[in-house]
């Protein structure tokens, strides 16, 4: 973002700081990530192998992707779907509304 006086300076930065604070991102190991997306590109290019995980049952495939992300998020879990951030500050949640729950039960029926 392009800062032109001090009014930009005041208010974009307020405005990246409310951003990150709301996103709130979890930190990760970079290295962990690294050896992962390595280690999933040789799995990927063997010849004999063909596809990711060839031949691995769903569960084992979960239990894999599980074990990854426990490893490059250091045990860290996201915030999840749905679930109210820690510092709203100046920013109003849209959606889903306090309704929401209730409209899917009504398209439910």
């Amino acid at each position: 973002m392009e800062i032109d006086n001090t009014l930009d300076e005041e208010v974009k930065t307020a405005l990246i700081r409310d951003v990150v604070q709301l996103v709130n991102p979890v930190p990760f190991n970079r290295q962990a990530l690294a050896a992962v997306l390595e280690r999933r590109l040789q799995e990927y290019t063997r010849p004999q192998r063909g596809s990711l995980h060839k031949g691995m049952s769903r569960k084992a495939e979960q239990q894999l992707l599980a074990r990854d992300l426990h490893e490059i998020l250091e045990g860290r879990v996201p915030r999840l779907y749905g679930e109210e951030p820690q510092f709203m500050d100046r920013f109003e949640r849209v959606a889903p509304s306090a309704n929401y729950t209730k409209y899917c039960k009504l398209k439910r029926m």
